[in-house]
């Protein structure tokens, strides 16, 4: 019963008021048509309805809207128009009350303007095929071309794709005028004009195999069109030597030079038609391993050899022949680059090959040596091979032989190798002293003691402080021991002569060291020079006929460090990436003190200045000094001299 008391309650309501309630209004779409919108732009509009009970439901329920735009619920109608055309849609309405109305709408989506975008066309050829499309843009496909006014060439044809083809059979200038309509009949023209040229004959080459500096050449050149037989002829530039073009067309004969040759030339056909064409022409060098030996293998150092090649055309493929083998560590990349650590020693004979981008191939042998000494080898060549250099008023003249050292290490032992011829004629004295790269340190070979002269068959020796069956220098290569062997080492060579117009010749300068190899820190000494017989700290006292050797210009600073070995793992001498430790180390006399002779904590070594010779010179002597700090000590001996102990360091 209570489900009528709405319904009651409602006629009362009505009754009371003196009025009926009309039905609803009937739904219906109040959008009649849908405004257009061009191809590819952004688009936007509501499809709206009446009647009904609202809210209402907006959807497309036959036909399709155009690629890129959408009909929301709501009657929103937008998106990028994604395609030209026309398009027919049905939509409906439908209200909260269930409700349904139903229109059909038309959407123009406008395309691009149409036109044809070739605008000229390239020549044709008599009797050569031809085909050439022609562009349409904008308008709605499928496209229709056809040809308006003019005559096609005989033998061409204008297809409905819009598609020039065929075999030309005459020469001729035609003019057209092409027409293109779209599939809604809009259209436009273009006029174009095709060329045929005369069947002349067409050189297909454009361009000239390269060819190599002294192999044999030859390169055929070509041409299609006109009438055989053809002739060949250079009309410019200028064939390398060697080379040159026969009447047929071939290029042959055997390049003597290298560069680049460009040409031009000509064929002409039985009927006189003739046709020109530039040709770039190259001729490379052969190719040829330039690397003329292999660095010496320290073993368990890094190593890096990269292998060169001139000539040929890169890339180049290195390799190893088959049955050849690195000492283990050492590895062989195809890019020529032989790298890494061995620790074996020895003599390693390698053939090595080298193919360029043309399979070009060379090979040579090589000997790869592994060793625990570096060796450095001069062979001086012109005016530096020659000595002496001058002749003086006083007979005495001064030569040096460079020898150049990169690495950087700390040397345990030095050898020097000599072959040298000397001047012939007269009596002919030589002296030979070798100078570290510092000039501080200096070891006489031969031929120092008043320059009495080196024996002959010294010069033709290896020098060794350890003897055997190498010979002892007069004054120890040992002095070189500790230091770091990298810079610019000096071999002297005096001469005296009283007739030095003959010259002797230096042929080689060999420096073998080797290097200490201990890997724990080490205490490195510093700050006196060495000579010919002191190796350690020395100061001279006064003399007045000696002022240059006094205790003033000769007080020495000492120094000393504690250096750890680098990251390389070898000892440096206080130098490469040796780090020194910086807490300071103090020195301390040993040994009894030398009268008269003081030495402060910081190193600094002085003499009493009443310490004079001739008369007080007995303050002359030696005693053994220390340097020590951070658990590390090193010991030297201190020596005091008189002035005319031993010359002054000479560097001539």
């Amino acid at each position: 019963m209570s489900r009528f008391w709405p319904l009651a309650l409602a006629l009362l309501t009505c009754w009371a008021c003196g009025e009926e309630s009309a039905p609803p209004a009937a739904l219906e779409f109040t959008t009649s048509a849908l405004p257009t919108v061009p191809f590819r732009a952004d688009y936007n509009t509501t499809l709206s309805a009446t009647g009904g009970a609202p809210p209402y439901l907006f959807l497309v329920e036959s036909g399709r809207l155009p690629d890129g735009i959408n009909l929301s619920p709501s009657g929103n109608l937008a998106g990028i128009a994604g395609e030209p055309g026309t398009f027919v849609f049905g939509a409906a309405v439908t209200d909260s009350a269930g409700a349904r109305a139903s229109a059909s709408f038309s959407l123009r989506v406008l395309p691009d303007r149409l036109e044809i975008v070739t605008r000229s066309l390239p020549s044709a050829r008599e009797g050569v095929a031809y085909e050439h499309p022609l562009t349409p843009k904008g308008g709605l496909r499928p496209y229709r071309w056809s040809l308006a006014s003019g005559t096609l060439p005989l033998g061409l044809e204008f297809s409905d794709e819009g598609h020039l083809v065929g075999v030309p059979t005459a020469a001729v200038t035609a003019d057209l005028l092409i027409r293109l309509e779209d599939a809604e009949g809009s259209r436009v023209e273009q006029a174009l004009q095709l060329v045929v040229n005369a069947a002349a004959p067409m050189i297909l080459n454009t361009s000239l195999p390269k060819g190599r500096a002294g192999s044999p050449y030859e390169a055929q050149l070509s041409a299609q069109g006109g009438h055989t037989p053809y002739a060949w002829s250079l009309v410019s530039g200028v064939w390398p030597a060697g080379i040159q073009l026969a009447q047929e067309g071939t290029v042959f004969g055997t390049p003597t030079e290298t560069g680049d040759f460009p040409v031009r030339v000509r064929v002409s056909d039985s009927r006189g038609r003739s046709e020109v064409a530039d040709l770039p022409f190259q001729v490379i060098a052969p190719l040829r391993i330039a690397t003329p030996a292999l660095a010496l293998v320290i073993r368990n150092r890094p190593y890096t050899q990269q292998l060169l090649a001139e000539g040929g055309q890169a890339p180049f493929t290195w390799s190893l022949m088959t049955g050849d083998r690195l000492p283990t560590g050492l590895t062989f990349s195809p890019s020529g680059l032989i790298s890494g650590t061995t620790s074996e020693v020895g003599e390693y004979p390698l053939l090595v090959r080298v193919i360029d981008q043309d399979g070009e191939m060379r090979s040579t042998q090589y000997t790869l040596r592994v060793s625990d000494r570096f060796a450095y080898e001069v062979v001086p060549t012109g005016t530096a091979a020659e000595f002496p250099s001058v002749c003086t008023a006083t007979t005495v003249s001064y030569h040096y032989v460079e020898l150049p050292i990169v690495d950087s290490f700390q040397i345990d032992d030095l050898d020097v190798g000599l072959n040298i011829t000397p001047p012939s004629g007269g009596p002919i004295n030589i002296g030979l002293t070798l100078f570290a790269p510092d000039w501080a340190s200096q070891a006489v070979l031969c031929g120092s003691d008043g320059f009495g002269g080196c024996d002959p068959s010294r010069l033709q020796q290896t020098f060794d402080d350890e003897g055997g069956v190498a010979v002892q220098p007069e004054r120890p290569l040992s002095v070189f021991d500790g230091q770091n062997a990298q810079g610019t080492w000096r071999l002297l060579i005096v001469t005296i002569s009283p007739n030095c117009t003959q010259r002797g010749l230096v042929h080689a300068v060999t420096l073998s060291f080797a290097d200490d190899r201990r890997t724990e820190p080490y205490v490195h000494l510093s700050g006196w020079q060495r000579n010919n017989l002191v190796n350690e700290p020395f100061v001279h006292i006064f003399h007045p006929s000696f002022p240059d050797r006094g205790v003033g210009p000769f007080e020495l600073q000492l120094d000393a460090g504690v250096y750890t070995v680098g990251p390389n793992g070898f000892r440096e001498g206080g130098r490469g990436d040796d780090v020194r430790d910086p807490t300071p180390m103090l020195w301390s006399w040993v040994g009894p003190e030398i009268t008269g002779t003081t030495l402060s904590p910081d190193g600094h070594v002085s003499v009493d200045s009443s310490n004079v010779c001739p008369g007080n010179c007995n303050g002359t002597g030696q005693s053994q000094i220390t340097a020590s700090g951070g658990g590390y000590a090193a010991s030297t001996t201190l020596r005091v001299l008189p002035p005319d102990h031993n010359p002054k360091i000479r560097r001539y």
